[in-house]
Parts: C-alpha cells; sequence; structure tokens
C-alpha cells in the first residue's frame, strides 16, 4: 500500500493539475478576446483601483507560471517532511486565491466592473476559514501551522494551540469576510490590523504558556 506522503503528494499533483487547468482556461479566454498590444492589468492598490500593468503574455502567463513553480516547491518539500490529507488540504486552499486573481485579471481587463478590493479580501477571509477548520487536524510538523519555538517544542503547546487558533482564524477569517462586502477597502484595513495584531500576540503567548506548563516539552529554540 502507499504511504501517507506518497498518496498526500498524488493528491498535490493532482489537485495542482486541476488548478492549473482552471488558470489557463482563463488564460486562454483573456487571450483570445484581448487585443494584442493591450495593458493587462497586474497590480490594484489599497482602494482596488489598477495601479499597475504589463504586457498581454506577462499578464496572463505570469499567475500560471507562479502556480507551476509553487507546486514543484510543495512537492519538494513533501520530501523533507511527511505531507498528510490536512497539508494537502491547505495548499490546495491557499493556491486559490491565485485562480481568483487570474479570473479578474481577465475580467477586469475586459472591461467589466468588479469590487476588486471586495472580491480580494472575501477571498482571502474564506482562506482562513477553510485554514483554521483544519487547524485542530494538523499534526506537528516544520511547513504548515502555527510555528512558534514553542509549538515545535511541545507536542501539548502544538495540539492546544492549534485547537483554539483554529476557532480563533475561522472568526478572524468571518469578520474580514463579512466587512470586506460592508466596509470600503481603507477602513477595512483597519479592521483587518486591529483585529490581526492581538490575535497573532494572543497565539504567540498562549504556545508559550503551555509550553512552559508541559512536562514533557523539548528545549525551545530561542
Amino acid at each position: 500500500m502507499e504511504d501517507e506522503t506518497t498518496s498526500g503528494m498524488k493528491q498535490v499533483l493532482t489537485a495542482g493539475a486541476y488548478i492549473l487547468f482552471i488558470m489557463l482556461v482563463l488564460t486562454v479566454v483573456g487571450w483570445i478576446n484581448i487585443p494584442d498590444g493591450q495593458r493587462i492589468v497586474t497590480h490594484w492598490n489599497i482602494k482596488g483601483q489598477p495601479d499597475a500593468y504589463s504586457s498581454k503574455a506577462v499578464g496572463l502567463l505570469g499567475l500560471p507560471v507562479v502556480t507551476l513553480v509553487l507546486t514543484g516547491i510543495f512537492v519538494l518539500l513533501a520530501r523533507i517532511e511527511r505531507l498528510s490529507f490536512v497539508k494537502t488540504i491547505i495548499w490546495i486552499a491557499a493556491m486559490m486565491p491565485l485562480v481568483v486573481l487570474q479570473g479578474l485579471t481577465v475580467w477586469v481587463t475586459l472591461g467589466r466592473k468588479a469590487d476588486v478590493s471586495a472580491i480580494l479580501w472575501g477571498t482571502f477571509g474564506l482562506l482562513l476559514i477553510v485554514i483554521g477548520n483544519y487547524f485542530p487536524k494538523l499534526r506537528q510538523n516544520r511547513i504548515s501551522g502555527i510555528r512558534t519555538p514553542w509549538t515545535l517544542s511541545s507536542e501539548l503547546s502544538w495540539n492546544k494551540t492549534h485547537r483554539i487558533g483554529g476557532k480563533l482564524t475561522v472568526l478572524y477569517g468571518l469578520l474580514i469576510l463579512l466587512c470586506a462586502f460592508f466596509l470600503d477597502s481603507v477602513a477595512l484595513l483597519y479592521v483587518i490590523i486591529a483585529a490581526g495584531l492581538p490575535w497573532v500576540l494572543f497565539l504567540f503567548i498562549y504556545s508559550y504558556v503551555i509550553w512552559k506548563g508541559d512536562p514533557g516539552r523539548s528545549p525551545s529554540s530561542i
């Protein structure tokens, strides 16, 4: 039977192939409908307004190439650290914003209207919800998860931090998702910072407190 890592790598490659297929379909649609010489939007400012452009080739092929490279990197990392189903799900979720961005690039360049800021931040919120949901199921590793010196030095700290961290991450994602469609981009940024800093600080301190009380802990790296 296949071990978990081999099975996980196949899942990553399969998922990567599907993601690349979707992005290439979007690329072909854009290539056919966007006139040669027209500039492609490659960046939006905080207000969701285009502020950077590139050639048709770079604008349409850049993100698929980035996705291909990231897939290769993740497969290489899987040879270093055992790849589980949960890590695969988290990786797939992390790639989905690139698909959304590719779709927005084509959509906006074709002259269609879209609330880019709301869509991108909403996608980020959804990403946090998915990742947070899987955090409690993530086993101790050095590639993904809440990696502090103390979660890496104590299985108890890892498990408890990811259990509460998963809930907080889901709540944080829900907050971003809801605010993305009700607040302007500047106000949303303030909300993200105001809620994000305590979120990160709490998990950092919490992982240390649990590590400190774990009699089976290993010495931390700091």
